[in-house]
């Protein structure tokens, strides 16, 4: 007898055994299961064949493949003890729930009872799954879970249905007002597990509706510090919306506003985040609410996060480069912090630079303009080695102490070997001498024509020699008729500058005493203009035989004061290597793509002092309180909220519309609840009176064994009153907090009713802020 037990167990721990191994290397690769071996494990008594069709049902609809087919059998599993076989159909539910709506529909009431459990991870999976059912025929169900779950004893139970309402305002708007009375409630929580996802719903349903936002303000500022670095994150959009439409400007007051100040306090432990999300949420909102002097707090955070992974470190960089474009002061002690580094890649090194050049002036050249230097000739990419030779243009531009030595530079440039280099060095030349036309630097750039290969810098030159023909005479016919030579070869706009130094040069060359025959006399200037329009007619670009067109036309008559003003007048340039982007705010996805996303919402401008609501607004006397009628039934059945003691749920039924209703609701399944009849009831108030009447004896009993033990020692009677008042009070209070963690008796038994009436609810508003008796 003895070896034959051993034997059972021991084949009993190699048979768990073989399906933990069985469980662990299950390998979908490996062996295909076909449809009839789906089917037969769906339908088997073990959780493990469950399970093993459950995932390959998963994996398979992962990887894109319909497996439809197996809805019905999936749905049965939903009312599965096995809490991983119900994750499992949950998520399958929520992928074809919406092409099965008839079938979904089975499922619902199942999902809608474990509303009841006791586990509260399963209360919340359970308002998780019945929101993501996107069945419309579902969506006052869904509301009414919500309704149900937001007054729960569990926070996790209650941020799932503040997700749910994103769920359900998604898929049926028309529950606006019912949704807003139940964020107006949700972001009343004490719990910061709630709040966050309270503010995601607010923030997608009804983002201008500030009046339910203004008595949890100060609330939403105090729990700040207590939220996770995500949730920091998420709610930090809302907070600074409202910062700047409700509350008054920092420079407008002699001090800061005391619920912005409040709030920018709660802002400082986002700079402490080891997530740098949170870290940028934080600057975002010190740099658009912050006052003036309070700015350099975020500099040290942003410098810190320089040194996380690439990744962080280039939308770092995006930061620090729209914020330097407007407030270049804040770093600029810092400018060492943006030099670069080998292992920086080339989309990191070129906001580096362009960061440098907002920090760059004459105080800190000296430093700064070597080291850009030695990025133009000896760093291994082109690309950032002509950002380099653009940031020293822009330094030439706007310091003109340092214009001739960045000349000096940029002239040097023009002999590298780098198209890249040159071509940059040729825009910025172009613009600097432009600005300041000194016959020295014209002179040298038409020397160097024919040794330039890139054609933006043979079509600068020519473009500042026919800019400045005036000054020019004594070298604009040799530059042309050195241009003609090459002139089929070239680029188009190089031909284009060619053409337009031609004519410009033909009239200046022209004086008031000329006449007509000006074109039959032997003057180079005249040969070459017309040899430059015959060879042009023979091109193959459209545009540039138009405009010669155009030209000879005009020229007709070299000598009016008309031809002379339109060819020889100065014309503006435009600088096209100028910071032209668009100032995308911060904490958006556009700043960091620079580009124009959809969905981009910036930053709203600070409100007028006269649209600023009054601080009345955000003052609360909202006492909230833990009563005993909390848990996950504590929807109570109030006057605004029908019960479910109708005739369709019922069917007549009137045992379960008695006053007489089980005791302990959240301690019994929701079957032995609903076969409960009066019998069993009336049994178990017969068992509780019974309990009740003994512990009356009990309490009788120690009364007067405690009544002998004074009488015998009245020396300490008084200190024992004392001790007995003391035991009484902490009594007291441990009942009461028993009493708040613990489901409710009566009420509950009317929730479970009231939860599966589906269209009477709708139509009803939500319960009162002073009945919402769960924020502890």
């Amino acid at each position: 007898m003895t070896s034959l037990s051993f034997l059972s167990t021991l084949s009993g721990i190699a048979e768990n055994a073989k399906q933990i191994a069985k469980n662990s290397n299950i390998n979908f690769e490996d062996h295909d299961l076909s449809h009839t071996d789906l089917v037969r494990l769906l339908e088997s008594n073990s959780d493990t064949g469950k399970l093993e069709a459950l995932h390959y049902i998963i994996v398979q609809m992962m990887h894109g493949e319909d497996v439809s087919i197996y809805f019905p059998d999936v749905v049965k599993l939903v009312v599965s003890e096995n809490p991983e076989i119900r994750r499992l159909v949950h998520i399958y539910l929520t992928h074809y729930a919406e092409f099965n709506p008839d079938l979904a529909l089975l499922c619902v009431n199942t999902i809608q009872k474990t509303l009841y459990d006791k586990n509260p991870l399963i209360r919340a999976a359970a308002i998780r799954a019945m929101s993501s059912i996107r069945v419309p025929a579902i969506n006052g169900i869904v509301l009414l879970g919500i309704q149900q779950s937001m007054n729960d004893s569990s926070p996790l139970v209650r941020q799932r249905a503040a997700l749910a309402i994103l769920k359900c305002h998604s898929l049926d708007p028309s529950y606006y007002d019912q949704l807003v009375e139940c964020i107006r409630l949700l972001l009343l929580d004490s719990h910061p597990l709630v709040v966050p996802a309270a503010l995601a719903a607010f923030e997608e349903v009804c983002p201008e509706n500030f009046i339910i936002f203004h008595p949890a303000f100060r609330r939403i500022c105090t729990l700040f510090s207590k939220f996770n670095d995500w949730d920091k994150t998420v709610a930090l959009k809302s907070m600074i919306r409202y910062a700047r439409l409700n509350l008054p400007k920092p420079e407008l007051t002699n001090t800061v506003h005391k619920d912005l100040k409040l709030f920018l306090e709660s802002v400082d432990y986002c700079f402490y985040s080891l997530l740098p999300s949170t870290v940028l949420a934080g600057c975002c909102a010190y740099y658009y609410l912050a006052p003036t002097n309070e700015l350099h707090k975020i500099v040290q955070p942003l410098l810190q996060l320089l040194t996380e992974k690439p990744t962080v470190r280039l939308n770092t960089l995006l930061y620090i480069r729209h914020i330097t474009f407007s407030r270049p002061e804040l770093f600029k002690n810092d400018i060492k912090s943006f030099f670069l580094f080998g292992s920086d890649d080339v989309k990191t090194s070129i906001v580096k630079l362009e960061v440098i050049s907002h920090l760059l002036d004459p105080e800190n050249a000296n430093y700064v303009f070597p080291e850009l230097c030695h990025y133009v000739f000896n760093h291994s990419n082109s690309r950032v080695a002509s950002t380099a030779v653009r940031t020293i243009g822009k330094f030439a531009k706007n310091t003109c102490s340092m214009t001739s030595l960045c000349l000096s530079s940029l002239l040097r440039m023009l002999e590298s070997g780098n198209d890249f280099i040159v071509t940059e060095a040729a825009s910025s030349l172009r613009i600097l001498i432009h600005n300041d036309p000194q016959e020295i630097y014209l002179i040298y750039l038409a020397s160097m024509y024919e040794k330039f290969h890139v054609p933006v810098a043979k079509a600068a030159t020519l473009w500042l020699i026919s800019e400045h023909i005036q000054q020019m005479m004594h070298v604009a016919p040799d530059l042309l008729r050195i241009a003609v030579k090459t002139f089929a070869d070239e680029e188009l706009e190089v031909k284009y500058q060619i053409l337009d130094l031609a004519v410009k040069l033909y009239v200046a060359n022209s004086t008031y005493e000329q006449n007509e025959s000006v074109l039959e006399k032997p003057n180079p200037v005249n040969l070459l203009y017309k040899y430059v329009l015959s060879i042009v007619h023979f091109d193959m670009s459209y545009d540039l035989r138009d405009r010669a067109r155009y030209y000879k036309s005009l020229t007709s008559a070299p000598f009016t004061d008309f031809t002379r003003k339109i060819l020889l007048s100065k014309k503006q340039l435009i600088d096209t290597s100028e910071d032209n982007r668009r100032d995308y705010c911060l904490g958006t996805t556009s700043v960091c793509l620079d580009a124009h996303v959809q969905g981009y919402a910036p930053v709203p401008e600070w409100a007028d002092v006269s649209a600023i609501p009054n601080d009345d607004v955000r003052e609360t006397n909202l006492n909230i309180e833990a009563t005993t009628s909390a848990g996950p039934s504590s929807y109570q059945n109030t006057d605004n909220v029908k019960s479910l003691s109708s005739e369709a749920f019922t069917g007549g039924n009137s045992n379960l519309t008695s006053t007489i209703k089980p005791r302990f609701v959240g301690q019994q399944s929701l079957e032995e609840f609903y076969q409960s009849d009066d019998s069993s009831s009336s049994e178990e108030y017969e068992d509780d009176s019974t309990a009740e009447e003994v512990t009356d004896d009990s309490e009788e009993e120690e009364n007067e064994d405690v009544n002998n033990g004074s009488s015998d020692d009245d020396d300490n009677n008084d200190r024992v009153d004392v001790h007995e008042g003391e035991n009484e009070e902490s009594l007291r209070q441990e009942e009461i907090n028993s009493n708040t963690e613990g489901y409710s008796t009566k009420e509950d038994a009317s929730t479970e009713s009231s939860v599966l009436s589906t269209v009477s609810v709708i139509k009803q508003p939500i319960i009162p802020a002073e009945q919402n008796l769960w924020r502890s």
